[in-house]
């Protein structure tokens, strides 16, 4: 009997990237595997979409992969089974299936990805008795075996306990998105853009698009930090893996293909609203990591980086890049979690 693994699936007004990716997962050659969709209050009929695709009353999937979408592989049955977040303390033993399941969690409020993700983790950990689970972003699709290498990998070699899908461009599968990456000193990541002969590739920067971990180092070592609404997370889990001494490594023959900036244009869509989460998400979280006289020394020169950011590559009016960074420091310093609020009060203030 292969070990129980659980897929996570957050979901926001993106039922027809959701269903695409379910569908790839359905067809995983691993087939002792239950999936979590967290639907963090969609407005966009999702619920609806998720109930048809459930019980095959959905439009035919369009897709850029019709090898993975062909019935080649074995089909898991699917049972189907809705519950609301708030409801979930009365789930029991006896409503929990014995075959592959997809269970659908219904949350009052848009929580954030990490508060949607340690949801259905704590269910899973708290109800499944699963061995293993898989964080997966929904804009994504799987091949087949993606699941069963991952399971094969750290089945095999015990000393990892966090692994990482090789994840390639769903535009362009042939070019290679994330490998994970290396944390620099100075807090930021250098990636690996290539793939290795070898089966693995030790890493200390783990994505949390494709993040496959034991079950009990969530446990162990906590869930997804909460302090960060979107984006964030992956890094702050990877410095207390570093500092925990959990070994992680990128699974290269575990492939999986992303929809690059579907989820960050959804919530940001200027590069103001960009460059303000991401500056502020960077800085606030390492100031929980470095003693404060280096963390002073460290966000001086780290903005001056911002601000070229700001100039560069988002492209923003020197005045009012200067602006965004004066802000930056000032609320660095005063917060501590972001969320979309805070970050829409910052902007109205700076544009007065």
């Amino acid at each position: 009997m292969t070990n129980r693994c659980t897929v996570i699936l957050t979901n926001w007004n993106g039922w027809q990237d959701t269903i695409e990716c379910l569908e790839s997962l359905i067809r995983q050659d691993y087939q002792n595997l239950d999936i979590i969709i967290v639907d963090n209050a969609s407005s966009d009929d999702s619920i609806q979409n998720l109930r048809h695709w459930a019980a095959n009353q959905g439009k035919p999937v369009k897709t850029k992969f019709p090898t993975i979408f062909s019935d080649q592989f074995t089909i898991s049955p699917k049972e189907f089974i809705e519950l609301k977040a708030k409801a979930i303390p009365e789930f029991s033993a006896e409503d929990i299936k014995q075959n592959p399941t997809v269970y659908l969690i219904k949350n009052h409020l848009n929580a954030g990805f990490a508060k949607g993700n340690n949801l259905a983790i704590s269910f899973a950990l708290n109800y499944l008795q699963t061995k293993y689970i898989f964080l997966l972003n929904n804009d994504t699709i799987a091949e087949h075996d993606a699941v069963s290498q991952l399971v094969k990998t750290i089945e095999h070699y015990r000393e990892f306990s966090v692994l990482q899908s090789a994840i390639y461009y769903y535009d362009d599968p042939q070019r290679i998105w994330n490998m994970g990456g290396h944390i620099l000193p100075w807090a930021q990541i250098k990636y690996y853009r290539e793939v290795k002969k070898q089966q693995l590739q030790p890493i200390d920067f783990i994505s949390g698009c494709a993040l496959f971990a034991k079950a009990e180092l969530f446990k162990s070592i906590g869930l997804l930090t909460e302090t960060f609404f979107h984006g964030e997370e992956d890094f702050e889990f990877s410095l207390r893996l570093k500092r925990k001494h959990e070994k992680a490594a990128v699974v290269f023959p575990s492939t999986v293909y992303h929809k690059i900036g579907i989820s960050v244009s959804k919530q940001w869509s200027n590069g103001d609203q960009k460059i303000l989460n991401f500056a502020l998400n960077r800085i606030i979280d390492m100031r929980s990591y470095f003693s404060k006289p280096v963390w002073q020394v460290w966000r001086f020169f780290t903005q001056i980086y911002f601000f070229y950011l700001m100039i560069t590559y988002y492209r923003l009016a020197p005045d009012y890049a200067l602006k965004i960074s004066r802000a930056i420091y000032v609320w660095s310093t005063r917060l501590k979690r972001v969320n979309i609020r805070v970050l829409n009060y910052i902007l109205e203030q700076i544009n007065g």
